[in-house]
This record gives structure tokens, C-alpha cells and sequence, in this order.
């Protein structure tokens, strides 16, 4: 077993010993040993550090401010939650966040509920180095694939998939969703949170994030009916897909300074280092501010939603002597739970 990878365990064990009990020694051994590194083992090299040729310093320096996206993320954990309840949440109640990164999830959610209403998370994700900044913050959190977690069956009430299921292979993702399935306790849900194909998200990430980051961005995003047949196939029921407003929100001084902030948070974000190669930093800001602007606009009427649904584009707002700046994003969310009684065959 590697280093790191006692280290982390010992961490958990000695910090969240519940959580830690959840773990399945022999699937970690399994997992590190060598012929897994060379053949199965899965990699998103986009959230490695950069000597490693990631963006995930840039990332992580973006995640600082964990209320950015507080506002969708308050919406998976109540579908996370005891009957779409956030109140009902409890220490009792473990929840596994599979891309978890540095804890974003978790860390936002602590400003949302008192510490006795916090439920067990254990934030889970491949790049070790995410992991490592996750326990910085005094989080549960283990490395590990979402195709092939290091779990025992049947330990978590709840799974949450966010925020970076297109860099999955499409050929894996059936996988993740399998994965979710098993370590599920039956009467468990599933929250799985993706973007669109062809929406402006899909399209920021192909015409910006691609050209401009050093990693690159050439991932598929999904569909309503992908995720509905992901979910079946894996046995989940009551599967429902449902669009949720989850957009960026920050806040400052002026709308002038805002813009300069949504384009330096965009930067560090998605790592868009390319654009220092035509431009000085503010100038960067200001470029990245204006494709942002040009690509996140909503019809919400031609999806069916309601025109109160979000922000139609980007817009700066003044709200209690502060100015706030709101940049559109839709997601798909699938929603299932584990039947509490094994499937007849």
C-alpha cells in the first residue's frame, strides 16, 4: 500500500473513525497495487498540480471562496437529504461526495448548518494532492477513482456526483453510477449533477476552457435521457432528471469591479492560462469577462422553464448596500434511490 495512501487512512481513522470504518482494506490494497497503476487505474490529470500538467493549484486557489456556488450546491444537498429536508440532516447521516475535490461541498454546506446538524461526508477524489487540501481544511476525505471506490457495500445514505462527471469517459460512466449504487444503503439516493450537451455551459467549456486552458477540455456532456438510462441500467427506481439553477455569485464594491472579479474567477477557475500569452492579466480578466457574457444567456421560455427560473445573463445587482454580480448556469440533476429490497430476476 502506497505512502500517501496509509497516511490519508490514518488521518480519517484517527479523525472520523465512523467514516473510516466504512472503508474496505482489501479493495485499497487491491486498488494500489501496480498492475492497477499500469491498466485500470483512472486519472483526471486536468486536477493534478501543474508540475504534474493540471490546473489544480489555479483550482483550488479559486475554491477559497466556497459561497461562489452556494446556491446550487444548497440544492444537492437537499435532494441529498432526508425527505428534501436540509433540517432533517444529522451527524448520523453519511453522505459520500464522490468529486469532491478540496471539500468545495462540504465546506460550503458548514455555512449553512450548525455544527450539530452537519451531516458525515467523506469527500472523495483522484487527485491526491485535492485530497490533501481537503484534510488541510479538517475534512473526511479519501483518494480514490468513482469508478472503482475503496467502500464496503451498503454504507451511505447518500451520494452526491457533481461538478465533473464529463471528465468520466463515456465508456466508464455506466461504472461510477455502478459504484454509487453498491456502496448505497438500500432506501439510499443518488444525486447526479452534470451539464447539458450544447448548452452554454457545454459551450464555454468547447470554445474557452479548451482553446485557452493548458489542459485542454475536449469532454462530452450529457443528456436527460443518458443520465435516466445510467441510473435504470444501475438499478436504480424512482429516477427523475430535473434542470437546477446553480450560477456563480459574487460580490464587491461596483458593477466595474465585479466584472474585473467574475473574469479573475473564471481564470483561476477553468485555469485559462493561454490568454497571458495575448494579453496582461486585467486585460485577460476583461476578455474572459466578455466571452462569459456573450455565452451565458438563457432562453428559459424555449426550455420550458419558467422566466423566473434564474438570470437570464450575466448581471450586476445592488442588494443590501452590497453589489452582487450572477452568472447563469443550468444543470441536469438525476435523482435515485437504492430499492430497499434487492431487484427479483
Amino acid at each position: 500500500m502506497q505512502k500517501k495512501t496509509l497516511e490519508q487512512l490514518e488521518r480519517l481513522k484517527q479523525q472520523f473513525y465512523d467514516l473510516y470504518c466504512c472503508v474496505d482494506l482489501e479493495r485499497v490494497s487491491l486498488y494500489n497495487q501496480p498492475a492497477q497503476h499500469n491498466s485500470d487505474r483512472f486519472s483526471l490529470s486536468d486536477f493534478n498540480d501543474e508540475e504534474a500538467g493540471g490546473r489544480g493549484i489555479s483550482y483550488r486557489d479559486a475554491q477559497r471562496n466556497p459561497l461562489v456556488r452556494a446556491i446550487g450546491i444548497k440544492q444537492l444537498f437537499t435532494l441529498a437529504s432526508p425527505n428534501n429536508n436540509l433540517p432533517e440532516l444529522s451527524p448520523d447521516y453519511r453522505l459520500l461526495d464522490v468529486l469532491g475535490g478540496d471539500g468545495t461541498l462540504t465546506r460550503t454546506l458548514a455555512t449553512m448548518l450548525p455544527v450539530t446538524s452537519m451531516p458525515s461526508i467523506l469527500t472523495s477524489d483522484i487527485a491526491s494532492t485535492m485530497i490533501d487540501a481537503a484534510q488541510s481544511y479538517g475534512l473526511a476525505a479519501l483518494c480514490q477513482a468513482a469508478q472503482s471506490l475503496v467502500l464496503k457495500d451498503n454504507c451511505f445514505d447518500g451520494v452526491i456526483i457533481a461538478y465533473g462527471v464529463h471528465h468520466i469517459p463515456p465508456a466508464q460512466r455506466l461504472q461510477v453510477v455502478q459504484e454509487a449504487f453498491r456502496v448505497l444503503k438500500p432506501g439510499g439516493k443518488l444525486i447526479f449533477h452534470d451539464f447539458e450537451e450544447h448548452s452554454p455551459v457545454a459551450t464555454w467549456f468547447a470554445d474557452v476552457v479548451d482553446p485557452y486552458s493548458l489542459t485542454g477540455h475536449k469532454c462530452e456532456h450529457f443528456t436527460g435521457t443518458e443520465i435516466t438510462n445510467y441510473l435504470l441500467e444501475a438499478g436504480f427506481t424512482d429516477v427523475s432528471v430535473r434542470n437546477l439553477y446553480d450560477p456563480f455569485l459574487l460580490s464587491g464594491e461596483s458593477p466595474d469591479q465585479l466584472k474585473v472579479l467574475l473574469g479573475d474567477y473564471l481564470f483561476r477557475m477553468y485555469g485559462l492560462r493561454r490568454l497571458l500569452d495575448h494579453a496582461d492579466p486585467q486585460t485577460a480578466y476583461q476578455m474572459i469577462y466578455d466571452l462569459a457574457y456573450r455565452c451565458f444567456q438563457y432562453n428559459y421560455a424555449a426550455m420550458g422553464l419558467s422566466k423566473s427560473f434564474g438570470k437570464l445573463q450575466i448581471s450586476c445587482f445592488e442588494q443590501d448596500s452590497l453589489w452582487f454580480i450572477e452568472m447563469p448556469r443550468v444543470a441536469l440533476v438525476g435523482i435515485g434511490s437504492k430499492p430497499l429490497e434487492p431487484a427479483c430476476h
